[in-house]
């Protein structure tokens, strides 16, 4: 067998491989650019809720109105643009589900949209 036509051949399985495996990483990549076009739009956060681990993400807070469990309470908060006033608190945080226009800090603050 000549070397050329063992370099071709190995060049055409190396190319077989790299379709099969872009192919099949295609759809994953579509679903994760779809994914994060929807958390960018804020209809999107108001029709599910919004869940935030810490108050270093959202984009701005208002007066200090209390303390929870060594957490600031703001009177209002920005997140992604939009306006949250303060609800209330979740005392088992654990069991809370986040619903529509709400905006949840741990360790239990709840924030509500009013748009």
């Amino acid at each position: 067998m000549d070397f050329a036509v063992l370099v071709w051949e190995g060049l055409r399985s190396l190319l077989a491989v790299a379709l099969v495996l872009g192919l099949s990483y295609l759809p994953v990549l579509l679903l994760l650019h779809r994914h994060l076009a929807l958390i960018r739009d804020p209809s999107y956060l108001l029709r599910y809720g919004v869940i935030v681990r810490s108050f270093d993400a959202l984009d701005g807070v208002a007066e200090i109105i209390g303390r929870y469990r060594d957490s600031n309470i703001y009177r209002y908060v920005t997140f992604k643009g939009m306006r949250y006033d303060f609800e209330r608190v979740v005392p088992v945080p654990r069991l809370f589900r986040v619903g529509p226009k709400e905006l949840f800090v741990e360790p239990g603050i709840v924030y509500v949209a009013h748009a």
